[in-house]
């Protein structure tokens, strides 16, 4: 194993003039200033993958501390997708097929999260042309990438809003034309009754326009909306939010259980909660089981580590399970004998949660559903 405290090769087994011997301790000092100031993470690893030095980019990058990374190697921070990919090219570099080589990979963060990464590596020998070190360069590139996945998340969507919405809008509008026609031609010919009925069918149609043009606007507020955090009462949010849904056709057959152990107030977006919750208990009331002795809704509230659950369950109608990957994906229906909005609803909130800093979870009941939404304690 190389000398872990060389920056530069050189063999013990020649006289050094003593010029040659300065010169080469400044371009040590250089070199290691160059590696502590970089702002890219720079590292030194053996052949084996162990790290040898590592400079404070590198250590802030990953999330480690230079004592914590000298003590493993590259291969336990590497995504385990990629460590294949990363040794068949260092096997090469190490067989002199080549001199250098540059990859994008992902790191694990002692956090947990993943890192994307450009890694540049080249190989350090000896004057017998063996392998001393490896010399790694390693930019991170997390937030092109996330950037990358929004853009061509946010392309795929706007192709599929153009494509159902083409059959969404235009195929209402045009049968509500022709319904009005024909609504003319009952009052022209004295059938009040057929008209009113005909009216009716009109009325629903608009009704779906209206709560689609609605859900729109709120997916594009979670897209572009900046909203500064504060506090909010949850307690006071979820009465005064089960106080406005108490219209709702079917609301006054449910029991509305609460349970709310986590009373201090949430520093998050205020509208965006809102929709949440919202959402999630007209949801509970809407898709109840209308063959249910006692249909209820179960709200609670608790702490899990730090962050805060908030969780909707009923024994309701559920998802069936051939639904369950696309629960929140956009334009979905899954009752298809209960009365709908846009299909947007839970893909709003998945928006919502993700606007947060959120996660949301789909969890099937034995009767019903359960919907756990995570967030960050805030302060």
């Amino acid at each position: 194993m190389p000398n872990s405290n060389l920056y530069v090769a050189h063999s013990t087994n020649r006289y050094i003039d003593p010029d040659e011997a300065h010169t080469q301790v400044q371009q040590n000092k250089m070199f290691h200033l160059a590696m502590e100031h970089s702002a890219i993470g720079l590292a030194l690893l053996d052949p084996e993958g162990r790290w040898l030095k590592v400079n404070p980019a590198l250590c802030q990058m990953v999330g480690y501390t230079k004592r914590e990374l000298l003590k493993t190697d590259f291969q336990t921070i590497t995504h385990p997708d990629d460590l294949k990919a990363d040794l068949d090219i260092i096997s090469r570099l190490l067989a002199g097929e080549m001199e250098t080589y540059s990859l994008h990979k992902r790191y694990y963060h002692k956090n947990g999260h993943i890192i994307w990464a450009l890694l540049t590596v080249s190989l350090a020998r000896d004057e017998d042309h063996q392998p001393l070190y490896f010399i790694a360069q390693i930019q991170d590139r997390t937030q092109q990438y996330v950037t990358k996945e929004r853009l061509e998340q946010a392309h795929a969507e706007i192709q599929k809003f153009t494509a159902k919405l083409s059959h969404d809008i235009r195929s209402p509008l045009s049968s509500s034309l022709r319904l009005l026609d024909f609504v003319d031609r009952d009052l022209g010919e004295g059938d009040v009754e057929r008209a009113r009925e005909t009216m009716d069918i009109v009325r629903n149609q608009i009704d779906q326009l209206y709560s689609l043009t609605n859900d729109i606007l709120e997916i594009r507020k979670t897209q572009v909306a900046e909203e500064p955090c504060t506090d909010v009462d949850l307690k006071a949010l979820v009465e005064g939010t089960i106080n406005k849904f108490s219209y709702l056709d079917k609301a006054n057959k449910v029991a509305i259980y609460q349970s709310l152990d986590y009373t201090h107030p949430l520093y998050t977006k205020r509208n965006y909660i809102i929709s949440i919750v919202e959402n999630l208990l007209s949801n509970a009331i809407k898709y109840q089981d209308l063959e249910e002795d006692q249909p209820y809704v179960s709200i609670e509230c608790f702490e899990e580590g730090q962050r805060v659950v908030f969780q909707v369950s009923d024994n309701g109608l559920g998802i069936k399970e051939r639904y369950h990957g696309r629960v929140f994906d956009m334009f979905q229906r899954f009752h298809g004998h209960v009365p709908q909005g846009s299909g947007l609803g839970l893909y709003l909130i998945k928006k919502s949660v993700q606007a947060i800093g959120g996660t949301i979870d789909y969890i099937p009941l034995e009767k019903g559903s359960r919907f756990k939404l995570s967030i960050p304690k805030g302060k």
